[in-house]
Protein backbone atom coordinates (compact mmCIF):
# COMPACT_ATOMS: atom_id res chain seq x y z
CA UNK A 1 0.00 0.00 0.00
CA UNK A 2 2.90 2.76 1.04
CA UNK A 3 4.76 1.77 -2.25
CA UNK A 4 1.74 2.35 -4.57
CA UNK A 5 1.76 5.19 -2.91
CA UNK A 6 4.91 6.38 -3.18
CA UNK A 7 5.00 5.58 -7.20
CA UNK A 8 1.38 7.60 -7.36
CA UNK A 9 3.46 10.66 -5.93
CA UNK A 10 6.63 10.73 -7.92
CA UNK A 11 3.90 10.35 -10.89
CA UNK A 12 2.60 13.24 -10.30
CA UNK A 13 5.84 15.10 -9.30
CA UNK A 14 7.16 14.18 -13.13
CA UNK A 15 4.20 14.80 -14.55
CA UNK A 16 4.18 17.98 -12.89
CA UNK A 17 7.54 18.78 -14.21
CA UNK A 18 6.88 17.93 -17.46
CA UNK A 19 4.04 20.35 -17.52
CA UNK A 20 6.08 22.99 -16.10
CA UNK A 21 8.91 22.72 -19.00
CA UNK A 22 5.74 22.47 -22.33
CA UNK A 23 4.47 26.15 -20.55
CA UNK A 24 8.00 27.34 -20.36
CA UNK A 25 9.02 26.09 -24.08
CA UNK A 26 5.53 27.46 -24.95
CA UNK A 27 6.13 30.91 -23.51
CA UNK A 28 9.57 30.82 -25.08
CA UNK A 29 8.55 30.32 -28.03
CA UNK A 30 5.81 32.90 -28.49
CA UNK A 31 7.97 35.76 -26.89
CA UNK A 32 10.48 34.70 -30.47
CA UNK A 33 7.29 34.45 -32.69
CA UNK A 34 6.28 38.28 -31.12
CA UNK A 35 9.65 39.24 -31.48
CA UNK A 36 10.01 38.53 -35.23
CA UNK A 37 6.23 39.81 -36.26
CA UNK A 38 6.88 42.83 -34.46
CA UNK A 39 10.39 43.54 -36.43
CA UNK A 40 8.45 42.60 -39.55
CA UNK A 41 5.56 45.15 -38.57
CA UNK A 42 8.19 47.81 -38.26
CA UNK A 43 9.68 46.89 -41.45
CA UNK A 44 6.58 47.26 -43.25
CA UNK A 45 5.75 50.37 -41.48
CA UNK A 46 8.93 51.81 -42.58
CA UNK A 47 8.87 50.84 -46.40
CA UNK A 48 5.40 52.33 -46.28
CA UNK A 49 6.16 55.61 -45.00
CA UNK A 50 9.17 55.98 -46.72
CA UNK A 51 6.86 55.24 -50.09
CA UNK A 52 4.36 58.04 -48.86
CA UNK A 53 7.00 60.46 -48.11
CA UNK A 54 8.37 59.44 -51.59
CA UNK A 55 5.23 59.63 -53.56
CA UNK A 56 4.50 62.99 -51.65
CA UNK A 57 7.27 64.96 -52.77
CA UNK A 58 6.90 63.83 -56.01
CA UNK A 59 3.40 65.07 -56.34
CA UNK A 60 4.73 68.13 -55.22
CA UNK A 61 7.15 68.49 -57.74
CA UNK A 62 5.28 67.40 -60.52
CA UNK A 63 2.59 70.35 -59.50
CA UNK A 64 5.57 72.38 -58.77
CA UNK A 65 5.97 72.17 -62.30
CA UNK A 66 2.56 72.19 -63.31
CA UNK A 67 1.98 75.41 -61.74
CA UNK A 68 5.54 76.90 -63.34
CA UNK A 69 4.87 75.77 -66.72
CA UNK A 70 1.14 77.30 -66.00
CA UNK A 71 2.45 80.69 -65.03
CA UNK A 72 5.00 80.83 -67.88
CA UNK A 73 2.55 79.56 -70.81
CA UNK A 74 0.32 82.48 -69.20
CA UNK A 75 3.03 85.38 -68.88
CA UNK A 76 4.55 84.51 -72.77
CA UNK A 77 1.00 84.72 -74.09
CA UNK A 78 0.15 87.99 -72.24
CA UNK A 79 3.06 89.42 -74.23
CA UNK A 80 5.83 90.29 -71.49
CA UNK A 81 9.23 88.85 -71.57
CA UNK A 82 10.64 86.08 -69.71
CA UNK A 83 13.65 85.30 -68.28
CA UNK A 84 15.21 82.81 -70.00
CA UNK A 85 17.08 79.67 -67.76
CA UNK A 86 16.03 81.20 -64.59
CA UNK A 87 13.21 79.86 -62.24
CA UNK A 88 12.06 81.34 -59.04
CA UNK A 89 14.32 79.41 -56.51
CA UNK A 90 17.64 79.65 -59.30
CA UNK A 91 16.97 83.05 -60.03
CA UNK A 92 19.00 85.88 -58.20
CA UNK A 93 18.18 89.60 -58.82
CA UNK A 94 21.46 91.32 -58.97
CA UNK A 95 20.44 94.21 -57.67
CA UNK A 96 18.62 92.97 -54.53
CA UNK A 97 22.03 90.45 -54.58
CA UNK A 98 24.15 93.69 -54.74
CA UNK A 99 22.38 95.88 -52.01
CA UNK A 100 20.55 93.16 -49.29
CA UNK A 101 24.14 92.55 -48.60
CA UNK A 102 24.69 95.34 -47.52
CA UNK A 103 23.31 98.29 -44.76
CA UNK A 104 25.47 101.06 -46.41
CA UNK A 105 23.59 103.37 -49.30
CA UNK A 106 25.92 105.59 -49.97
CA UNK A 107 25.93 107.92 -53.38
CA UNK A 108 28.47 105.75 -55.28
CA UNK A 109 26.32 102.80 -54.25
CA UNK A 110 22.82 104.26 -55.05
CA UNK A 111 24.42 105.54 -58.56
CA UNK A 112 25.18 102.11 -59.32
CA UNK A 113 22.09 100.26 -58.25
CA UNK A 114 20.15 103.18 -60.68
CA UNK A 115 22.67 102.50 -63.57
CA UNK A 116 21.86 98.53 -62.80
CA UNK A 117 18.12 99.61 -63.22
CA UNK A 118 18.37 101.53 -65.62
CA UNK A 119 20.40 98.72 -68.17
CA UNK A 120 17.58 96.14 -67.16
CA UNK A 121 15.63 97.69 -70.22
CA UNK A 122 12.22 95.92 -70.33
CA UNK A 123 13.08 93.45 -67.52
CA UNK A 124 13.11 96.54 -64.79
CA UNK A 125 10.29 97.05 -62.87
CA UNK A 126 9.26 100.96 -63.73
CA UNK A 127 7.88 101.53 -60.27
CA UNK A 128 11.36 100.32 -58.86
CA UNK A 129 13.36 102.25 -61.10
CA UNK A 130 11.43 105.87 -59.82
CA UNK A 131 12.07 104.78 -55.92
CA UNK A 132 15.76 104.23 -56.82
CA UNK A 133 15.91 107.76 -58.24
CA UNK A 134 13.77 109.73 -55.73
CA UNK A 135 15.96 108.28 -53.07
CA UNK A 136 19.17 108.74 -54.66
CA UNK A 137 17.83 112.27 -55.42
CA UNK A 138 16.92 112.60 -51.53
CA UNK A 139 20.18 111.73 -50.64
CA UNK A 140 21.81 113.93 -52.34
CA UNK A 141 19.57 116.82 -51.47
CA UNK A 142 20.04 116.39 -47.67
CA UNK A 143 23.60 114.93 -47.47
CA UNK A 144 26.27 118.00 -48.45
CA UNK A 145 28.62 115.20 -48.21
CA UNK A 146 27.53 112.74 -50.49
CA UNK A 147 26.90 115.28 -53.25
CA UNK A 148 30.80 115.93 -52.52
CA UNK A 149 31.57 112.69 -53.23
CA UNK A 150 29.36 111.86 -55.83
CA UNK A 151 31.27 115.04 -57.41
CA UNK A 152 34.92 113.55 -56.83
CA UNK A 153 33.89 110.35 -58.23
CA UNK A 154 32.49 111.92 -61.38
CA UNK A 155 36.22 113.68 -61.41
CA UNK A 156 37.54 110.47 -62.14
CA UNK A 157 35.47 109.51 -64.63
CA UNK A 158 35.79 109.70 -68.65
CA UNK A 159 33.64 112.44 -69.29
CA UNK A 160 32.30 110.80 -72.35
CA UNK A 161 31.69 107.53 -70.02
CA UNK A 162 27.43 106.13 -69.08
CA UNK A 163 28.30 106.79 -65.44
CA UNK A 164 29.41 110.67 -66.42
CA UNK A 165 26.27 111.40 -68.54
CA UNK A 166 23.92 109.76 -65.31
CA UNK A 167 25.59 111.62 -62.66
CA UNK A 168 25.19 114.45 -64.32
CA UNK A 169 21.57 114.16 -65.77
CA UNK A 170 20.03 113.46 -61.86
CA UNK A 171 22.20 116.36 -60.47
CA UNK A 172 20.67 118.42 -63.22
CA UNK A 173 17.17 117.26 -61.53
CA UNK A 174 17.95 118.36 -58.20
CA UNK A 175 15.73 120.99 -56.41
CA UNK A 176 16.46 124.38 -56.63
CA UNK A 177 19.35 124.65 -58.99
CA UNK A 178 21.23 122.75 -56.40
CA UNK A 179 22.73 120.53 -59.24
CA UNK A 180 23.52 123.03 -61.75
CA UNK A 181 25.84 125.28 -59.15
CA UNK A 182 27.70 122.03 -58.17
CA UNK A 183 28.19 121.65 -61.85
CA UNK A 184 29.25 124.83 -62.51
CA UNK A 185 31.61 124.97 -59.77
CA UNK A 186 33.48 122.06 -61.45
CA UNK A 187 33.44 123.67 -64.79
CA UNK A 188 34.91 126.59 -63.66
CA UNK A 189 38.01 124.72 -62.03
CA UNK A 190 38.70 123.31 -65.24
CA UNK A 191 38.53 126.13 -67.31
CA UNK A 192 41.11 127.55 -65.94
CA UNK A 193 43.19 125.05 -67.02
CA UNK A 194 44.41 125.22 -71.18
CA UNK A 195 44.79 121.88 -72.24
CA UNK A 196 42.67 120.14 -74.77
CA UNK A 197 41.02 117.77 -72.86
CA UNK A 198 40.03 120.23 -69.96
CA UNK A 199 38.92 122.27 -72.63
CA UNK A 200 36.26 119.46 -74.24
CA UNK A 201 35.30 118.49 -70.50
CA UNK A 202 34.44 122.12 -69.73
CA UNK A 203 32.43 122.60 -72.88
CA UNK A 204 31.06 119.60 -72.23
CA UNK A 205 29.55 120.26 -68.65
CA UNK A 206 28.97 124.42 -70.06
CA UNK A 207 26.08 122.41 -72.17
CA UNK A 208 24.61 120.99 -69.66
CA UNK A 209 24.41 123.83 -67.17
CA UNK A 210 20.85 125.35 -68.57
CA UNK A 211 20.47 128.39 -67.32
CA UNK A 212 23.65 129.10 -65.34
CA UNK A 213 25.58 129.13 -69.46
CA UNK A 214 24.81 132.51 -68.73
CA UNK A 215 27.10 133.18 -65.87
CA UNK A 216 29.19 135.62 -66.82
CA UNK A 217 31.84 133.84 -65.65
CA UNK A 218 31.40 130.92 -67.69
CA UNK A 219 30.69 133.40 -70.82
CA UNK A 220 34.42 134.35 -70.26
CA UNK A 221 35.61 131.01 -70.50
CA UNK A 222 33.80 130.59 -73.65
CA UNK A 223 34.71 133.65 -74.96
CA UNK A 224 38.29 132.73 -74.21
CA UNK A 225 38.21 129.71 -76.26
CA UNK A 226 36.68 130.84 -79.10
CA UNK A 227 39.14 133.70 -79.13
CA UNK A 228 42.48 131.42 -78.45
CA UNK A 229 42.23 128.04 -78.32
CA UNK A 230 44.36 126.41 -80.89
CA UNK A 231 44.97 123.27 -82.95
CA UNK A 232 41.46 122.50 -82.77
CA UNK A 233 38.50 123.88 -84.70
CA UNK A 234 35.62 121.58 -83.36
CA UNK A 235 36.50 123.07 -79.84
CA UNK A 236 36.07 126.81 -81.11
CA UNK A 237 32.94 126.30 -82.43
CA UNK A 238 31.44 124.48 -79.90
CA UNK A 239 32.38 127.66 -77.82
CA UNK A 240 30.75 129.86 -80.39
CA UNK A 241 27.70 127.72 -80.33
CA UNK A 242 27.32 128.23 -76.59
CA UNK A 243 28.40 132.07 -76.78
CA UNK A 244 25.38 134.67 -76.00
CA UNK A 245 26.11 137.59 -77.92
CA UNK A 246 24.23 139.85 -75.42
CA UNK A 247 26.86 138.96 -72.41
CA UNK A 248 29.58 140.60 -74.14
CA UNK A 249 30.85 144.14 -75.90
CA UNK A 250 31.35 145.48 -78.79
CA UNK A 251 35.86 144.60 -78.84
CA UNK A 252 34.82 141.12 -77.54
CA UNK A 253 32.43 141.12 -80.37
CA UNK A 254 35.19 142.01 -83.55
CA UNK A 255 37.35 139.76 -81.89
CA UNK A 256 35.20 136.85 -82.27
CA UNK A 257 34.68 137.70 -86.04
CA UNK A 258 38.44 138.23 -86.54
CA UNK A 259 38.82 135.04 -85.55
CA UNK A 260 36.10 133.29 -87.65
CA UNK A 261 36.77 135.34 -90.80
CA UNK A 262 40.59 133.58 -90.19
CA UNK A 263 38.89 130.36 -90.04
CA UNK A 264 36.68 130.87 -92.84
CA UNK A 265 40.07 131.48 -95.10
CA UNK A 266 41.32 128.41 -94.14
CA UNK A 267 38.52 125.92 -93.10
CA UNK A 268 36.97 122.84 -94.99
CA UNK A 269 33.23 123.00 -96.62
CA UNK A 270 32.58 121.13 -93.82
CA UNK A 271 32.33 123.37 -91.18
CA UNK A 272 32.50 126.53 -93.16
CA UNK A 273 28.20 126.67 -92.79
CA UNK A 274 28.48 126.96 -89.24
CA UNK A 275 30.88 129.36 -89.20
CA UNK A 276 28.93 131.54 -91.17
CA UNK A 277 26.17 130.91 -88.72
CA UNK A 278 28.04 132.11 -85.89
CA UNK A 279 29.73 135.33 -87.91
CA UNK A 280 25.74 135.89 -88.79
CA UNK A 281 25.53 135.78 -85.10
CA UNK A 282 27.83 137.99 -84.20
CA UNK A 283 27.27 140.70 -86.26
CA UNK A 284 25.44 143.59 -86.72
CA UNK A 285 22.30 144.26 -88.99
CA UNK A 286 24.72 146.34 -91.72
CA UNK A 287 27.51 143.42 -91.11
CA UNK A 288 24.80 140.41 -91.76
CA UNK A 289 23.51 142.14 -95.11
CA UNK A 290 26.78 142.64 -96.16
CA UNK A 291 27.84 138.80 -95.32
CA UNK A 292 24.58 137.86 -97.02
CA UNK A 293 25.52 139.42 -100.17
CA UNK A 294 28.62 137.67 -100.07
CA UNK A 295 28.44 134.08 -99.19
CA UNK A 296 25.01 133.78 -101.27
CA UNK A 297 26.95 133.46 -104.73
CA UNK A 298 26.85 130.56 -106.60
CA UNK A 299 31.16 130.58 -106.02
CA UNK A 300 30.44 129.12 -102.59
CA UNK A 301 29.45 125.96 -101.52
CA UNK A 302 25.41 125.13 -101.64
CA UNK A 303 25.65 124.18 -97.51
CA UNK A 304 26.85 127.84 -96.93
CA UNK A 305 24.94 129.36 -99.71
CA UNK A 306 21.46 127.78 -97.51
CA UNK A 307 23.00 128.79 -94.08
CA UNK A 308 22.22 132.39 -95.97
CA UNK A 309 18.58 131.59 -96.73
CA UNK A 310 17.79 130.38 -93.49
CA UNK A 311 19.13 133.51 -91.87
CA UNK A 312 16.93 135.42 -93.71
CA UNK A 313 13.79 132.68 -92.47
CA UNK A 314 14.77 133.11 -89.17
CA UNK A 315 15.43 136.50 -89.33
CA UNK A 316 19.08 136.86 -88.26
CA UNK A 317 19.59 138.45 -92.02
CA UNK A 318 17.30 141.43 -92.98
CA UNK A 319 15.87 141.64 -95.66
CA UNK A 320 17.10 144.00 -98.13
CA UNK A 321 16.52 144.85 -101.74
CA UNK A 322 19.86 143.93 -102.83
CA UNK A 323 19.06 140.49 -101.57
CA UNK A 324 15.96 140.32 -103.50
CA UNK A 325 17.66 141.32 -106.38
CA UNK A 326 20.47 138.62 -105.96
CA UNK A 327 17.77 135.85 -105.37
CA UNK A 328 15.48 136.73 -108.49
CA UNK A 329 18.85 136.23 -110.57
CA UNK A 330 19.32 133.00 -108.70
CA UNK A 331 15.41 132.01 -109.14
CA UNK A 332 15.56 132.95 -112.51
CA UNK A 333 18.79 130.80 -113.31
CA UNK A 334 17.36 127.28 -113.77
CA UNK A 335 20.98 125.92 -114.09
CA UNK A 336 21.69 127.23 -110.26
CA UNK A 337 21.22 124.52 -107.72
CA UNK A 338 19.60 126.93 -105.31
CA UNK A 339 17.09 128.23 -107.38
CA UNK A 340 13.75 126.44 -106.42
CA UNK A 341 14.94 127.34 -102.74
CA UNK A 342 15.49 130.83 -103.90
CA UNK A 343 12.08 131.07 -105.45
CA UNK A 344 10.10 129.85 -102.06
CA UNK A 345 12.36 132.61 -100.21
CA UNK A 346 11.35 135.30 -102.97
CA UNK A 347 7.24 133.96 -102.25
CA UNK A 348 7.63 133.79 -98.68
CA UNK A 349 9.68 136.55 -97.13
CA UNK A 350 9.59 139.29 -100.26
CA UNK A 351 7.29 141.62 -102.36
CA UNK A 352 7.26 140.52 -105.40
CA UNK A 353 5.61 141.91 -108.67
CA UNK A 354 3.74 140.10 -111.09
CA UNK A 355 6.36 141.18 -113.44
CA UNK A 356 9.10 139.25 -111.02
CA UNK A 357 7.01 136.05 -110.47
CA UNK A 358 6.68 135.42 -114.24
CA UNK A 359 10.14 136.09 -114.93
CA UNK A 360 11.03 133.51 -111.74
CA UNK A 361 8.10 131.47 -112.93
CA UNK A 362 9.65 131.16 -116.72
Amino acid sequence: MTKSKNKATKWQSKSTTLTLMALAFLCGYSTALLDVFDSFTGEVESYEVKNIQQLTLTNHEKLDTRLANKNLNKTQESGKKVLPNHTSESFVNPVEAHFHSSDTYDAISMLNKVIILSEMGNYADQGEIAEALDSFKNLLVTSADEQANLIDHMRTLSFESKEFHHIVSILQELPEHQGSLALTSVALELSQNDDIKSQEQFLLLAANLNNNIENPRIQTALADIAIYAEDSEHIVLDALTLLKPFHMDNYEKEQILTRINNLLATSNTTNRSQLINNALKFSNNEEREHMASQFIDSNYDIETRHEILSGLHTGIVPRSNQLKELLLNIASNQSDPLNQAAQSTLKELFYITYQEYKQIKN
